[in-house]
């Protein structure tokens, strides 16, 4: 090389160095002026077009280069980096493997390897990669890093961890280190590791969104909502189009229950990207809380033709369309849902599960995936000392506070426990409310304590520290639940009850309280919890219930004078094609009979109404009720004949509700939880004639009973007479069974013995 091309091409690289790129491209083009097929020349002109855009030019010099000199890696890197600014990944990776066959040393392009295969999703060649780069060079951080990313998609989480420290150990202010070990500390329960982990990358880089929002999201699950709403605010300022910060927000938004801000938050994301699915997926979800379920049937719909394989979708959308009443379709969402439930290539919520299937077996595969779905799942196992001369504490975990059905049944529970031997203290994750169920809980309870604001872990511990024995869900997998505190291990003993009718599918729940008839034993496998069986029935009623005096009028409430008036009043998603089927066979052969119906929305009387239709009945026959104070509601009942039941998914609380008002019930026994509550009621009463075993016995005893008043007539005063002389509502008795159950949880827990099936004699 003549002194003039070396001084050239060093004022060229210099030149290159500082970003004068015009300046370098005058210098190595005067070399290659006098040698066209200068490597030098041609790679560096290569680079400086490839900085400058012009890649096509580069690739073209590069590959000349290349072709001049095959022993040189550099021209293939930087080929290997011009490909993977194109997108043309695959090309990248030929490139980047020419480079390491002429120098299996190369760190940068093993380094940019790595992350090419991670970005393709070949996560094993990706840890390949990244391991050889490392025993080369382990003081380079951006291996560590990309070693990570591989680990962590190959579900080796604490190896991953344990990448991102050696790369934050050798690099402090490494930015993707640092934000993807506060993302893996918080994936991993360290939460306030990850928050001081966020707040050290904003130390060093204070303009970096991506940490405010992600550190908005760990503040969001601590429930911390008012940090993590200025967290994404902070985000937002520094980049008002970021889409995760704006989905996030509306998320928090949500939770506070503030809708319309929340609604406001994802139509400025889906402003920005109309098809941003997370913002699609979450305005639904908010839609649903307003009651506004035509509108979120049609988000949940459009998501499912965008994203057929997004969990939960399908369920979600037969779900809505329940609430609607609208059973288009209706075979062929089932049998697509079982298959894909089945199959592991969906997930179902658990509640959802209950009005759409009535085998108890396919209810536990359903809870069992949900489960995994959501949370790693831990039990901390620890033995408190001897409580032989102690109370037990017995703590009830609940949102629902509050004018709500589980409160309505369990109020006297907590009255009548037994001081002397039972210490009971209510956790609250609802908002408190100012109303007279919210403050006679407040009052029965020896402590009540919100922990609305508390993380599930939090609430486990604080539980714990309260040396709470016997710790009580009574939500399960429903509305605000709260179930990551029982994975976290509340207490010795834990156990579902009422709140959620089926098997909670979580090996952290240790019983469930039943009886023989809401679960046999024949179906215990069906189930993960071991079955506290009482002797009557599962549920626990309140004496106290007061039922308004005033004189109802049926004019008043649209319903004839005459003729046999079926009522049910369970939620409209609970009506399945069959059962309305089943209903309008009742009516036609019942005349003058009409049918009163719970209404939600207006879509559900459009729907019905249509139904009638195809059925053959006039849909005046349809009567709806709107919803109207506790006290009127349960008089109202005393204008009904007979309450219809659900299948599979019965009333609960609403049976009770009929039940206690005076109004029997007829119900057809199912094969789960959910679709045996009913019968439990009835045979606890003394009214198991009114328990019928399939579709024709349950049409023809409601026809029968709505054509033989006398006979009719007989059942009311056979239940006016048992209210009180049987089990169901005697919630002292039922108390002292429950109290029992209990302390058998606790003698086998202090025994050292697992739990096992506990019944409880009369």
């Amino acid at each position: 090389m003549s002194i003039n091309k070396r001084d050239l091409l060093k004022k060229g690289v210099m030149h290159l160095r500082e970003g004068l790129l015009d300046d370098a491209e005058k210098s190595f083009l005067k070399i290659l002026s006098q040698d066209p097929h200068d490597f030098y020349g041609l790679q560096n002109l290569g680079l400086t077009y490839a900085h400058s855009g012009k890649l096509l030019e580069a690739k073209r010099l590069l590959l000349k280069a290349s072709s001049i000199n095959s022993n040189e890696a550099e021209p293939h890197y930087n080929l290997g980096l011009i490909y993977s600014l194109e997108k043309n990944f695959l090309e990248a990776i030929e490139e980047y493997k020419k480079a390491l066959r002429v120098n299996p040393k190369h760190i940068e392009a093993l380094t940019n390897l790595s992350d090419l295969f991670n970005q393709l999703g070949r996560h094993e060649e990706a840890l390949m990669v990244s391991n050889s780069a490392i025993n080369l060079h382990s003081s380079y951080a951006e291996t560590w890093v990309n070693q990570a990313k591989a680990l962590n998609q190959l579900d080796r989480k604490l190896e991953a961890l344990d990448a991102l420290k050696k790369t934050v150990e050798i690099q402090p202010s490494h930015a993707d280190g640092l934000l993807l070990l506060a993302d893996a500390l918080d994936e991993q329960g360290s939460h306030e590791e990850a928050l001081q982990t966020y707040d050290l990358l904003l130390k060093y880089y204070p303009n970096n969104h991506v940490a405010f929002c992600n550190k908005g999201t760990v503040l969001h699950n601590l429930k911390k909502y008012e940090d993590a709403l200025r967290s994404y605010d902070n985000a937002l300022s520094l980049q008002p189009s970021h889409l995760e910060s704006l989905s996030n927000k509306g998320n928090t938004l949500n939770e506070m229950k503030r809708y319309q801000e929340a609604l406001f938050a994802y139509d400025a994301a889906l402003t920005i990207f109309p098809d941003y699915p997370e913002a699609l997926k979450n305005k639904g979800n908010t839609l649903i809380e307003l009651k506004r379920y035509q509108d979120a049937l049609g988000i949940y719909e459009r998501l499912h033709k965008m994203q057929p394989g997004m969990k939960n979708i399908k369920a979600l959308i037969m779900h809505l369309k329940m609430h609607l009443c609208d059973w288009s379709n209706f075979e062929f969402h089932y049998e697509q849902l079982w298959r894909a439930c089945t199959a592991g290539k969906d997930v179902c919520s658990p509640f959802i599960s209950f009005s759409i299937f009535d085998s108890a077996n396919q209810q536990k595969i359903i809870a069992e995936r949900w489960v995994q779905s959501k949370q790693a799942l831990f039990k901390n196992e620890f033995i408190t000392s001897n409580k032989s001369d102690e109370k037990i504490r017995i703590g009830y975990y609940s949102p629902d506070f509050k004018n709500h059905p589980v409160s309505f049944l369990m109020a006297e529970l907590i009255q009548l426990h037994d001081r002397k031997r039972f210490e009971v203290i209510g956790f609250s994750f609802g908002a408190d409310n100012n109303n007279p169920m919210h403050d006679r809980l407040c009052s029965a309870f020896d402590q009540f304590i919100n922990v609305q604001d508390k993380s599930e872990i939090e609430i486990a511990l604080l539980s714990r520290e309260m040396g709470i024995d016997i710790g009580i869900d009574l939500c399960g997998h429903t509305h605000e639940n709260r179930s990551g505190i029982f994975s976290h291990r509340a207490a010795p003993v834990q156990v579902s009850y009422l709140g959620h009718p089926g098997t909670m599918g979580a090996h952290y729940i240790d019983y469930i309280i039943a009886d023989p008839i809401l679960i046999p034993m024949s179906n215990a496998s069906h189930y993960t919890e071991k079955l506290i069986h009482l002797p009557h029935s599962f549920q626990i009623n309140d004496r106290k219930r007061a039922i308004a005096t005033d004189q109802l009028n049926k004019k008043d409430f649209g319903l004839p004078e005459s003729g046999m008036i079926y009522c049910c009043f369970n939620n409209n998603f609970k009506i399945t094609p069959n059962v309305f089927h089943s209903w309008m066979k009742i009516l036609a052969d019942v005349d003058n009979s009409v049918l009163w119906l719970l209404k939600d929305t207006p879509a559900v009387v459009e729907n019905l109404s249509k139904e009638c239709v195809k059925a053959g009945v006039d849909p005046a026959r349809i009567i709806f009720a709107e919803r109207i104070s506790t006290e009127l509601y349960l008089a109202r009942y005393r204008l009904a004949d007979l309450f219809l039941d659900t299948c599979p998914f019965n009333g609960g609380a609403t049976a009770s509700d009929a039940l206690w008002a005076g109004l029997p019930i007829i119900t057809k026994l199912g094969d789960a939880y959910a679709g045996r509550m009913a019968a439990s009621l009835l045979q606890s009463i003394g009214l198991p004639e009114l328990v019928t075993n399939s579709e024709k016995e349950y049409v023809e005893l409601a026809q029968a009973l709505g054509r033989e008043p006398s006979r009719l007539a007989s059942i009311k005063t056979k239940l006016a007479h048992n209210k009180f002389s049987t089990p169901l509502f005697n919630t002292p008795l039922n108390v002292q069974y429950i109290e029992a159950a209990f302390e058998k949880t606790m003698e086998r827990y202090l025994n050292n013995q697992t739990p096992d099936h506990i019944t409880i004699n009369p």
